[in-house]
């Protein structure tokens, strides 16, 4: 089960129905593209479903429904996963931090799989191999070129960052 396969689906999924998610689609300098979810595009709630199903690879169920807190209605977010360790904590955890002169993000989804850098691969396992990776860069600005090769680089691909 390549986890960067399975989020790639969904993310040209995203692309092809961008002016419906209310994402923007751009290219970065040196290869890759960035999905930009909200921080310059305005997103919406079908961008943000779309979003944690990539952080998961594809391998949960999110649903938006009805909820209370303090007595009040609110919107829930529900999850559910038959592969929580794969789901999880190889995929959607934010545990890589990125850095790169003003920029600085938390990487989450399945890219961190095909880095491996993080402790937790050496206690799970799980590490992989992939042409293409894909991550959620969870910041303020839209990654550089820099950052890109950043991660290119960690998970052995060719400036593949969608």
């Amino acid at each position: 089960m390549n986890l960067n396969m399975r989020a790639l689906e969904i993310v040209q999924d995203m692309i092809g129905r961008a002016d419906e998610r209310r994402v923007a689609v751009s290219a970065i300098e040196g290869g890759g593209r960035v999905v930009d979810c909200g921080v310059e595009a305005r997103g919406g709630l079908l961008a943000g479903l779309d979003l944690a199903r990539v952080c998961m690879a594809g391998l949960g169920e999110v649903t938006i429904g009805p909820g209370h807190v303090g007595g009040r209605p609110v919107a829930s977010v529900r999850v559910a996963t038959d592969h929580p360790v794969a789901a999880c904590l190889r995929s959607q955890y934010a545990g890589w931090q990125l850095a790169a002169g003003k920029f600085f993000a938390m990487g989450s989804g399945p890219m961190r799989a095909a880095s491996g850098r993080e402790a937790i691969f050496g206690k799970l396992g799980g590490r992989e191999e992939a042409s293409t990776v894909v991550g959620v860069l969870e910041g303020r600005k839209l990654p550089t070129a820099e950052v890109a090769a950043i991660v290119a680089e960690a998970c052995r691909v060719r400036q593949e960052l969608v």
